[in-house]
């Protein structure tokens, strides 16, 4: 018997289409991009907000910076004390500064 796999809700699945796209064709899909920004704010899951920050790296490389510090920066609006959210956030802010490099420094240097 195999072990269940868990399936990605709304916003992981526009990101996995956008993500098998964009590694096919090699273009960003404005239109997927919408749907996503538009699925952000209806999310409120933090498990799935969770898996997809552990994959911004490798899968979901791809995305849009701006769209991408959107899904991060709404999972900690979701979980304001949450230090793993707090600090994916922040590294990929830093990762994608110098504009978003004094946000990324307050969330490093803030208390909870």
């Amino acid at each position: 018997m195999s072990q269940p796999t868990t399936q990605p809700k709304a916003l992981g699945r526009l990101l996995d289409e956008y993500s098998e796209n964009f590694n096919k064709l090699g273009v960003s899909d404005e239109a997927l991009l919408k749907e996503i920004l538009n699925q952000v704010p209806l999310t409120t899951d933090p498990e799935e907000f969770r898996l997809i920050a552990n994959q911004v790296w490798d899968k979901y490389f791809c995305v849009d910076p701006e769209v991408m510090a959107t899904i991060l920066r709404r999972r900690l609006e979701i979980q304001p004390h949450n230090q793993e959210a707090r600090v994916a956030l922040a590294n990929y802010l830093l990762a994608h500064g110098p504009d978003w490099d004094e946000e990324a420094n307050q969330l490093l240097h803030e208390e909870d």
